[in-house]
């Protein structure tokens, strides 16, 4: 088996492309804790109805764009278009609405509207930072929005700004898709093109269990799906491929939220939102105080809700998404739950320090609470928490694939209850413990942390092993791993 170059980069235990057994061991994904309300939607210019959250930092604060939106029936002329309006932080836990002076609103230019568009609709705006070495100054901030022309075509523009506040249309890009979601873009480092992800549709068999579909009688069932699409400058793009997910059912994902994830930029994240709908018939069997009834077309009522998923992949095309424990449900039965809206969460991870002392940072994400009239809630999960592999209470031995690691030390992120532990040893290339990297030397580990090194009888010098053929024998009892990494360690 040919050995997996790892280097020094972050190991998630994500999946099992690194293991060739993980024994009786689960990959369980985890939900981000509710914390403090971050921003309420009662702006100038926001204060109606709010979604397509986008966060970014640009090397000095985070920045929020989001749409606001108008609906039917508001009194007339209070909403001219949706438009987009930004935020920002310092630290990504208190927000501000500065006042951009751009677009007058309300009779008022004291808004944060940073783009609006003139006669024709704004629906979103998926918003990225360039990171890359050649772009243009004038182009660092790029934005991918969709723009439905008053005689209903919708497309894809692209938009540039060279502060993030003044934006320029560079005109329709992507014209292959359904557009009205949150369309994503990030730049890849690595191969040095740009990436969209954006809404398709494909036909399905009704009987795969995605919930009720047909929302026209008139028209054939259909699934939301998300492509991809790839660029070189931005401008022209090439479309990838459908996202497979392997045996998962074929859900409605109305958003995807894709991005590579910054602690571990080989994964690719995503955080699609499920949309599921039951037939007006089965309304006497479950009905809901809190739930929207929604009724589309000819006299077709289905009762539809809504939830957060988590999906990750290494290649942006195969993701392994884990329906059955969504990571923003859509909670106990209450005001502003279980609706057509839940788990649509921000697009954009980005660290936070803990609020208890000693602690370390945690990862925060933004999702609305329909309980408090639609503000965004922060939550927070800890750093490469969305899944660990567990062990329970009878102990495992999992086993890596071979692989050639860089670094003179081995760091875990793991968890113990006080009754648990895990012990770790490197083996050669045919199947035997390295000298002083034996299981039996290993120092018991155990505890909660985010960082720590392992050493072997006092030892933590790995160099030794080091750009030879390797792999990793574990054993483990009531114990959660979520990452390792090799790493240099300056003496």
């Amino acid at each position: 088996m040919k050995p997996i170059n790892i280097g020094s980069r972050r190991e998630l235990f994500i999946d099992d492309e690194l293991f060739l057994t993980t024994d009786n061991c689960k990959f369980v994904p985890h939900q981000p804790i509710a914390k403090e309300i971050a921003i309420h939607r009662d702006g100038i210019a926001d204060d109606a109805w709010t979604s397509y959250y986008t966060i970014i930092h640009n090397g000095e604060k985070y920045l929020m764009y989001y749409t606001a939106h108008g609906w039917p029936g508001m009194n007339e002329g209070d909403w001219p278009h949706q438009h987009i309006c930004r935020a920002e932080s310092d630290d990504g836990l208190h927000w501000q609405r500065p006042n951009y002076s751009i677009y007058e609103f309300k009779g008022t230019k004291e808004n944060n509207i940073v783009y609006l568009l003139e006669g024709d609709l704004l629906d979103n705006f998926g918003v990225m930072y360039d990171t890359n070495p050649n772009c243009p100054e004038n182009q660092r901030y790029k934005a991918l929005t969709e723009r439905v022309y008053v005689r209903g075509t919708a497309v894809l523009n692209a938009v540039f700004s060279a502060d993030g506040i003044h934006w320029e249309d560079q005109g329709t890009v992507i014209t292959d898709g359904t557009f009205d979601t949150l369309n994503t873009c990030y730049y890849d480092e690595a191969t040095g093109l740009y990436h969209a992800y954006v809404r398709s549709w494909e036909d399905h068999d009704p009987g795969r269990g995605m919930g009720e579909t047909r929302l026209f009688p008139d028209r054939p069932l259909m699934a939301r799906t998300i492509s991809t699409f790839v660029s070189k400058d931005f401008i022209h793009w090439e479309k990838g491929e459908r996202l497979e997910y392997g045996e998962s059912n074929l859900y409605q994902l109305y958003t995807n939220n894709i991005a590579p994830y910054y602690r571990a930029p080989h994964y690719i994240f995503g955080f699609p939102t499920r949309y599921y709908a039951r037939n007006e018939r089965k309304r006497m069997q479950f009905e809901l105080p809190t739930g929207r009834f929604q009724g589309v077309g000819s006299g077709h009522d289905i009762i539809t809700a809504s939830d957060g998923l988590f999906m990750a992949s290494r290649d942006g095309i195969h993701f392994n998404r884990f329906d059955d424990y969504p990571i923003f449900p859509s909670g106990i039965e209450g005001k502003g739950n279980w609706i057509y809206g839940d788990g649509y969460c921000s697009h954009g991870l980005y660290q936070t320090p803990s609020d208890r002392p000693e602690e370390p940072d945690n990862i925060s994400i933004l999702c609305p609470d329909y309980g408090y009239n639609g503000a965004l809630r922060r939550h927070e999960i800890r750093l490469d928490g969305f899944v660990s592999l567990h062990a329970g209470s009878k102990e495992q031995i999992i086993k890596t694939k071979p692989f050639i690691f860089e670094g003179n030390r081995l760091e875990f992120n793991y968890k113990t209850t006080v009754a648990g532990y895990f012990y770790v040893e490197l083996l050669d290339e045919i199947d035997n413990p390295i000298a002083g990297f034996e299981m039996e030397n290993c120092e018991e580990m155990f505890g909660d942390t985010v960082s720590r090194d392992i050493s072997w009888k006092d030892n933590f010098d790995v160099s030794s092993a080091q750009g030879k053929t390797v792999s990793m024998r574990i054993k483990m009892r009531e114990c959660d791993l979520y990452s390792f990494m090799f790493y240099n360690k300056q003496a």
